[in-house]
């Protein structure tokens, strides 16, 4: 399913960002960063905002790359809608 693999390279993120999931509701996809006691960041607010906002970042690459199965243009994929982050 779509979402199941978009939230699998999401978690991936996860890993590679030092960011923990938190968990998923319906479409929702939850983690932060440097919330819990004893993470690997121990406690550097600022190197935990900056892994949130890469995880970011590639979260949103990540959906650039999800063609709605609805929306895909045959002719021409450039012109497919792609998922978006809200």
């Amino acid at each position: 399913d779509m979402m199941q693999a978009l939230f699998s390279q999401f978690d991936e993120l996860c890993d590679k960002h030092g960011v923990q999931k938190l968990e998923t509701v319906g479409d929702a996809y939850i983690c932060t960063a440097n919330l819990f006691d004893g993470d690997q960041h121990g406690g550097n607010a600022k190197e935990a905002a900056l892994n949130a906002l890469n995880m970011a970042k590639d979260m949103i690459l990540a959906t650039r790359e999800v063609i709605l199965p609805n929306k895909m243009c045959e002719k021409d994929t450039s012109a497919s809608e792609t998922l978006q982050i809200r």
